[in-house]
């Protein structure tokens, strides 16, 4: 693939990029219709149905959206001082637009009296990653942005140990992503207590977008076929870990979210080997899409 071939796959990138966010748009809006609907419960059922039951729409363009990610993410590590640039540029990426998003949250729920946020709730959300300071998220649908932090931390820490295009060693990690939550669920199964970390089979889309930009771009054809192993494994997963009665991985059914897994990897595959003209609007949507904006409940 030559640098004058880069950008017109790119630019189809922006424009699956402008789909999946505009797809957890819809998600959103029909979370909101269902949850107002009440007393229409035809309407509700098929909205609900549509939405969710049948087809996790949000789930679509998370996973998407992921895997997009995980195709372009890593090669802003290049060129002089890769480390210092990548930070920066990830820094004033995300933060200003979702420290934006969280005050106008916390603004908008607060005048409604829809909530109330303690001080240290606030702090801990300022740094993106509640959850690891015990504290609720100002808004659910932050969740996606630490996962991505957290494949921002492995790229750049795969770089420093000149790792990041061991193909090999990719495929380790996203079978292994998948594996982590699996392995709780067995654990419990067998009446030992075990956390349940269902954050890292999102994670495993991420590293597998990244195995099809090295076979795609870079042209390591065995990493296409790793991409695909860790593609199946993770959608196999699916049923699996939506089927828990206390878990925190979706709130569709397994059917719905396994529907939807597959349709956002036929959506990624396809694009990347059949391009389409993509419409001026999609790709300027996917270029400015921020990332808090493709999230979704679980």
């Amino acid at each position: 693939m030559t640098d004058k071939q880069q950008p017109a796959r790119l630019g189809h990138i922006d424009a699956l990029r402008g789909i999946a966010a505009l797809s957890v748009v819809v998600a959103h809006c029909c979370e909101s219709m269902v949850k107002g609907l009440t007393g229409y419960g035809a309407t509700q059922s098929l909205i609900g149905g549509v939405s969710v039951t049948w087809f996790d729409i949000g789930r679509f363009g998370v996973i998407l959206f992921f895997l997009i990610s995980g195709f372009v993410i890593p090669y802003s590590l290049k060129g002089d001082r890769p480390l210092e640039k990548f930070a920066v540029s990830r820094l004033f990426r995300l933060y200003p637009a979702y420290w934006l998003s969280m005050a106008a949250t916390m603004v908008v729920a607060g005048g409604l009296g829809l909530a109330a946020y303690t001080p240290l709730q606030v702090a801990a959300n300022v740094t993106m990653v509640p959850g690891l300071l015990k504290q609720e998220y100002i808004s659910g649908v932050y969740w996606t942005l630490f996962v991505e932090l957290v494949f921002y931390v492995a790229c750049a820490m795969l770089f420093a140990l000149r790792l990041l295009r061991n193909a090999e060693l990719i495929l380790l990690i996203g079978l292994g992503c998948t594996a982590v939550p699996l392995a709780g669920i067995a654990a419990r199964a067998l009446g030992i207590g075990a956390p349940i970390v269902y954050l890292t089979a999102h994670l495993a889309f991420l590293f597998a977008g990244y195995l099809m930009r090295l076979a795609v771009l870079d042209g390591f054809p065995r990493a296409g076929r790793y991409a695909a192993a860790v593609i199946l494994f993770g959608l196999l997963a699916m049923p699996i870990l939506a089927a828990q009665p206390d878990h925190k991985f979706t709130v569709a059914t397994p059917l719905g979210v396994t529907l939807a897994g597959i349709a956002g990897v036929l959506a990624f595959v396809l694009v990347n080997r059949r391009p389409f003209r993509p419409s001026a609007s999609l790709v300027w949507r996917g270029r400015s899409a921020i990332r808090s904006t493709c999230s979704t409940s679980r």
